[in-house]
């Protein structure tokens, strides 16, 4: 049987991706007594090699810019640079892949990082019981529709409400710090 994850329906797809499963679910596997200890071994090894190889390409200097930033050009790919450039060892297809999608995404990667640590931030806040929404200066009137709906507990569960703004969530963490 296999599993197939709705991609759609994940709030941070790109951290997300089939390709690296191993790094996210292999140490939980691990933890939980499904798969041996050596297993976690190869996979960290895996990703050291990634990024040493990312380190490298840093490093780089390829027609005036890193390495890393030419590989991020959509017409370059990793195996044309390591052609030109080879690692001191070879890296495995599934190593020389992550290479560049870490390389070609590595801008959105860390866009979804920092919304990973917004959201965490906004999972302390949380939003009193009875709140009677509008009596929130600076809500806007589809805001407490939405929010009266859906009662949300805390900051984080408010921001994955659909159509909620920014300056509604802003509104509400004001009004929570003020009275709070």
């Amino acid at each position: 049987m296999s599993y197939r994850m709705m991609t759609s329906r994940v709030e941070l797809r790109l951290l997300c991706r089939a390709d690296n499963a191993d790094e996210r679910l292999v140490p939980l596997a691990v933890a939980w007594g499904l798969r041996p200890k050596e297993d976690l071994e190869r996979v960290r090894a895996k990703y050291r090699r990634v990024e040493e190889e990312l380190g490298r390409l840093e490093a780089l200097r390829v027609e005036g810019v890193s390495g890393l930033q030419w590989l991020r050009r959509p017409e370059n790919t990793y195996r044309a640079l390591a052609e030109r450039f080879p690692p001191p060892s070879p890296l495995s297809p599934e190593e020389a892949e992550q290479v560049e999608i870490r390389a070609k995404y590595a801008g959105y990667i860390e866009r979804q990082e920092g919304l990973r640590e917004r959201m965490r931030d906004l999972e302390a806040h949380r939003i009193p019981e009875g709140l009677d929404y509008p009596r929130v200066p600076g809500l806007s009137r589809e805001a407490v529709e939405k929010l009266s709906r859906a009662r949300p507990r805390t900051l984080a569960e408010a921001a994955r409400i659909p159509g909620l703004r920014d300056s509604d969530l802003t509104a509400l963490l004001v009004h929570l710090r003020r009275w709070g």
